[in-house]
């Protein structure tokens, strides 16, 4: 035994010397629990009866041990509760049951196509991988819509990585003018609204049409814009070939291209709530 241990002499837990009056409260109640599992005559047991002050030590001992199995079973619930949330949960149930004063007042497709890039994004590109020029880009977006307006994409940690968008959809892709089908395999499509639009499961096609946006708006604004405003700068060839790169570097056609996965899970933290 560590020389700095104190053990039970009725079972093998031991206690630090430092938690000497723990210790001795867990032998009255451990011999207690000992001595009842045995045969023993009524006399005995009342001429080795605890004294008051050993009772009030063993109600002690019994009401931390009580707290602490209570903390545990909630503990339990809690993760119980959890699994049970994480499978029984309808997510595009709860969001397209929602009433229409609650929905986005735009679609997901509307949203991208709000999304402004300037000539200081491109010029992010100097310093900054694709990865923080697109994250940063999505952070601002995200920061002008008032804190009122319902987006049109969002995430809830419920769903680990899975993200829900907003608008009229058929199939995998974007509908402006389509009512979607009665199909019950078309994501949730008997959640169709009023205004024939609906939330959905994103899927990796939904998210690059936001990846082909962003390269089309970031080549734009280098090539016209940013273009000429520094025609004239030092060494403007090699700065242009250099942020021309990052941005042809953008895999358009990949969702499972490292840079692309590293947007989807920042975006699935950005617009993550409760839902």
């Amino acid at each position: 035994m560590n020389l700095n241990q104190i053990g039970c002499p009725f079972c093998e837990k031991e206690y630090h010397i430092r938690k000497k009056t723990e210790y001795e409260r867990h032998v009255i109640l451990c011999e207690l629990i000992s001595s009842s599992n045995k045969q023993v005559d009524i006399e005995d047991d009342e001429e080795n009866m605890p004294s008051q002050f050993q009772m009030y030590k063993m109600l002690k001992e019994l009401s931390v041990q009580n707290k602490k199995l209570q903390e545990k079973v909630i503990n339990l619930e809690k993760i119980i509760q959890r699994g049970v949330s994480l499978k029984k949960v309808d997510i595009l149930e709860r969001l397209n049951s929602q009433s229409q004063q609650k929905q986005p007042e735009d679609t997901y497709h509307e949203w991208i196509s709000s999304i402004d890039i300037t000539e200081e994004d491109v010029e992010s590109l100097i310093s900054d991988n694709i990865v923080q020029v697109i994250s940063a880009i999505i952070s601002r977006q995200l920061a002008i819509i008032q804190e009122n307006i319902q987006l049109p994409i969002i995430s809830c940690d419920l769903k680990k990585s899975m993200i829900y968008i907003y608008g009229v959809f058929e199939d995998s892709g974007i509908m402006t003018h389509t009512t979607p089908s009665s199909s019950p395999e078309n994501n949730s499509a008997s959640y169709i609204l009023g205004n024939g639009q609906r939330w959905i499961k994103m899927e990796p096609e939904h998210f690059m049409i936001l990846i082909c946006s962003l390269y089309k708006k970031l080549l734009t604004v280098l090539q016209i814009k940013w273009r000429a405003t520094n025609a004239k700068r030092y060494n403007f060839d090699d700065i242009y070939i250099k942020i021309l790169g990052k941005i042809t570097g953008i895999k358009i056609d990949t969702p499972n291209d490292p840079n692309n996965r590293k947007i989807w899970q920042y975006l699935y933290t950005q617009v993550s709530r409760d839902i």
